[in-house]
């Protein structure tokens, strides 16, 4: 066996290792799973070629040159297919020439075994056998030629008119084909009986092609194979090592109770050993996650997390809790610079969490470009392969820019797009790969579920007018809070507040402008209290607000800070004017202060109390706020 006849065996096994992978990991794109064809008819033909080096007799050296010439035949409307649909652009009415290269080189099939196609083969150097060519060949010829012309031509124009992702795809597209037609040129000169004498490189050139598209798999993300060359590569080695090891051990067992090596029964017993391996689940799956760990390295206990993740998710009602624990995961596991999470909020999404070095303020209306694409194509957006792309509109590149996103993960509930995430690239600088937009996939498609579920969770305990807290809400967490604070002994507070003559302003300006005044009030309360503060509109025109205590905080600075944000609250809301009819609003506050030591203290004393102080204030002429500290009072 000559060089040339190992180069053959080598490009054969490299293209048909290529067709498998760019198939199985083409996602249902047209152009890939068409050059995986491809890829698949010039495997045969290579494969028909060895057969021709290594053939003994003139008669073997006929049939598998006329054998290898269904790849070869075939090839041609593949590599037509693959370049139409490659380069198609706005000329799809040229659709008709597809399966007319189909029909045309397919019936060139049906005379495979005739002298009209391939007359006879001689002895040649190299190569086993060259072939003489009948009259039909001329026609194969025409075919190859208006392909080959189509493919190059055209897809040098897609990279002369193209820019971004799509240039760099149609630059190692264009030097793919070049290579694979230059490969076939040489390989008729070579192999048809002529006096045309060549050198047998026709192998080089078609590994050169192999190399050339591997190398833009890999780098520029042609296809995605990086892992699943690695995770079939291990399952070979493990598998053809455990087999090695249970046929010997089969084998030496054999030999010491027979005597002799019975190969028949050794090989039916590791065909067995693979039978029960792939039959029986927790043989195969801890095989399979052996060689996930293996393959995947330190991004296995990535992927375990990512797994905790989605698990967790959707065991959240609390909307707070929700997006904390989402941008926290997020932050942690891909370390964006920026991260926004956008949700539905009314006619447009909103942010609702942000963890960037400027907070994004900016609202995105259900009606823009961009959202229309999320709920069109559900697919996460690369800000870089859009910007690349003369289709996307540039509205769509202008709203990515202003929100500082590299990345756009949509969230889904019920086909309803609820929100989406907005990330800025990596603190690393690097950009987001497969496995990154793997994992955001699949915590998006939970997170999207658990959003929904929070909001409506959250519709039911809030007020409809101003989005607070409800009373009975209020009223059990006030007793959760204080059960924590006598257990760990910690200070708690109750404020109670209400707005001033209210009953005026809705006589003197209507019910809406009052309506208006509560919902300014509320805003305006959630402004100056703290995240974990728990802020509810009580009844009317009344509010509460609980404040617990931050950790180890003494008592003394505890009501220090409980009254700094009562009285923070009245100015601000005396300092403002309220409603479009710029009304002046004042308040009234009383403040219950406890220190978390009395265990006969109750939930309904520390209301009572701060109301009777809300009175207090409303009694010595309101605009104030009057406190009192319960814990040594006597409860009777």
């Amino acid at each position: 066996m000559n060089w040339y006849t190992i180069s053959t065996l080598i490009a054969f096994i490299i293209n048909i290792s290529l067709t498998i992978f760019v198939y199985f990991r083409s996602r249902g794109k047209r152009n890939l799973l068409l050059f995986a064809n491809m890829l698949a008819m010039a495997s045969i033909w290579q494969l028909g070629a060895f057969f021709v080096n290594i053939s003994k007799t003139p008669e073997a050296g006929l049939l598998w040159n006329r054998l290898l010439h269904i790849g070869l035949i075939m090839v041609v409307p593949a590599f037509f297919h693959f370049a139409w649909d490659f380069n198609k652009g706005k000329k799809k009415k040229l659709f008709f020439l597809v399966p007319m290269m189909y029909i045309g080189n397919g019936s060139l099939l049906l005379f495979l075994f005739s002298p009209l196609l391939v007359k006879s083969v001689k002895k040649a150097a190299y190569i086993g056998y060259a072939y003489d060519v009948g009259p039909l060949y001329y026609i194969y010829g025409a075919f190859f030629l208006f392909a080959s012309m189509f493919g190059v031509f055209a897809t040098l124009k897609t990279f002369k008119t193209s820019d971004g992702y799509l240039k760099i795809k149609a630059k190692y597209f264009l030097a793919s084909l070049t290579l694979a037609v230059a490969g076939a040129v040489i390989f008729f000169v070579m192999t048809m009986a002529s006096p045309v004498e060549m050198a047998p490189i026709d192998n080089i050139v078609a590994i050169m092609f192999s190399v050339t598209f591997t190398y833009g798999m890999l780098t520029h993300r042609l296809v995605e194979i990086r892992v699943a060359i690695t995770k079939i590569f291990l399952f070979l080695v493990i598998s053809i090592i455990a087999v090695g090891v249970y046929s010997t051990m089969f084998g030496v067992i054999f030999w010491l109770i027979s005597g002799i090596i019975n190969y028949a029964a050794i090989i039916g017993a590791a065909i067995s050993f693979l039978l029960a391996v792939a039959a029986l689940p927790p043989l195969r799956k801890g095989l399979l996650n052996y060689i996930d760990e293996i393959a995947y390295g330190g991004d296995y206990n990535y992927r375990i997390l990512m797994n905790e993740t989605t698990n967790a998710l959707v065991s959240m009602l609390d909307m707070q809790e929700l997006l904390g624990y989402l941008t926290d995961t997020i932050n942690q596991t891909l370390k964006p610079q920026g991260l926004s999470l956008f949700l539905k909020e009314g006619p447009a999404y909103k942010p609702k969490a942000t963890s960037a070095n400027k907070t994004i303020n900016k609202s995105i209306n259900q009606d823009s470009a961009l959202i229309k694409m999320l709920a069109d194509t559900r697919n996460t957006l690369l800000r870089g392969e859009l910007d690349q792309k003369q289709s996307v509109h540039k509205k769509i590149r202008s709203t990515l820019r202003g929100l500082r996103a590299e990345i756009i993960v949509p969230l889904f509930a019920k086909d309803q797009l609820t929100g989406f995430l907005a990330m800025d690239i990596k603190k690393t600088g690097k950009s987001y790969s497969p496995r990154d937009i793997e994992a955001l996939n699949a915590i998006a498609s939970t997170a999207g579920i658990a959003l929904q579920n929070a909001q409506l969770y959250e519709e039911a305990i809030t007020d409809g007018l101003t989005g607070l807290y409800h009373h009975k809400y209020f009223q059990n967490r006030i007793k959760e809070e204080l059960s924590r604070a006598k257990r760990y002994g910690y200070p708690i507070s109750t404020i109670m507040l209400d707005i001033d003559f209210f009953k005026k302003i809705n006589d003197k300006h209507g019910h809406q402008v009052g309506d208006q005044v509560l919902e300014e009030i509320a805003e305006a309360i959630e402004s100056k209290t703290r995240v974990f503060d728990i802020v509810a509109r009580y009844g009317g025109e009344e509010f509460a607000i609980l404040l617990p205590s931050i950790g180890k905080e003494t008592y003394a600075n505890h009501k220090k800070i409980v009254f700094a944000v009562a009285e923070r609250l009245r100015k601000e809301v005396q300092e403002r004017k309220f409603s479009d009819q710029n009304i002046d609003v004042t308040i009234s506050a009383g403040i219950a202060f406890y220190d978390g030591k009395d265990e006969e203290m109750t939930s309904n004393l520390m209301i009572s109390e701060a109301d009777k102080q809300l009175y207090r204030a409303k009694q010595s002429g309101r605009n104030m706020v009057c406190k009192i500290d319960i814990s040594k009072m006597k409860i009777a």
